[in-house]
């Protein structure tokens, strides 16, 4: 038949186990729900930056693909107006290629330089076009009359269209730049709470093993030694607690009790 203060030492005894579990579940889920966190955030920035760098590549590739565009239809400007000859006159779906390209550039751009350089592109563009028109009005002046029409003004819009194809290319390159070292610096953020996380795990592990050994582990070898010492040298059982009556302390009374008990046996004897 068990007392009521034997139901208290079991109660107090599942307390204790319930301690120590608890002491090692609030560590692995702080580790746990930081190695999400820190997976997560790294998942998220990952996909966004690698988006924008996916858009980068294909507005450099564009940008790069616009300025052969150009040349090539420029260059067989000139070599219609150097031979004479119709036949060397641009088409007009190489006009249309170079603005298919350009309205993929403006897909892809994300900041507002890369938005301003490709409005500049399409502006420049719709100028160059408009003097190249005026080609076929002019075809029936004299060679040199073409060639001072082609250098005092195609050659001239060419130029400014150029620079803003060159600006343009350099502002998608440093985009991608930018986005490549975010990429970097985003894997080194959403690393951090896991690094924290660890580092404060292992904390908790120090400090709980601490207070194990300090309230657990020392004065269970302190009651040890005692019932050593009583048993081989019947010194009496002397370890004392100032633990506000716990487990431990309660089994340390227990123990002395026992003794005292035995000792009183043997006097009886």
């Amino acid at each position: 038949m068990h007392t009521n203060k034997d139901k208290t030492v079991t109660r107090r005894s599942l307390g204790i186990r319930g301690k120590v579990r608890m002491g090692f579940v609030v560590i692995g889920l702080i580790l746990f729900f930081s190695g999400a966190i820190a997976l997560f955030e790294f998942r998220r920035m990952s996909n966004y930056v690698s988006s924008l760098i996916a858009d980068n590549v294909v507005s450099v590739n564009s940008s790069r693909l616009l300025h052969n565009l150009l040349n090539d239809y420029n260059t067989q400007v000139f070599e219609a107006i150097g031979n004479r000859d119709l036949s060397h006159l641009p088409k007009r779906k190489e006009g249309d290629e170079f603005l298919h390209q350009l309205e993929r550039v403006m897909l892809h751009v994300r900041t507002r330089d890369e938005h301003l350089a490709a409005d500049s592109v399409r502006y420049a563009y719709a100028a160059y076009m408009q003097v190249s028109n005026e080609l076929d009005e002019l075809w029936s002046l004299d060679h040199a009359e073409l060639r001072s029409w082609y250098f005092n003004r195609l050659q001239v819009v060419y130029e400014q269209l150029n620079a803003y194809l060159q600006a343009l290319t350099e502002v998608t390159q440093k985009a991608l730049a930018d986005n490549y070292f975010n990429l970097q610096d985003s894997f080194y953020r959403s690393i951090m709470p896991g690094v924290v996380a660890v580092g404060a795990g292992i904390i908790l592990v120090l400090l709980f093993n601490y207070f194990l050994n300090i309230f657990l582990l020392t004065p269970l070898m302190r009651m040890n030694r005692a019932i050593q010492d009583y048993r081989d040298y019947n010194k009496s059982y002397d370890v004392k607690f100032d633990r506000n009556g716990d487990q431990v302390e309660e089994l340390s009374d227990g123990i002395r009790e026992i003794i005292e008990e035995n000792k009183l046996l043997k006097k009886n004897r």
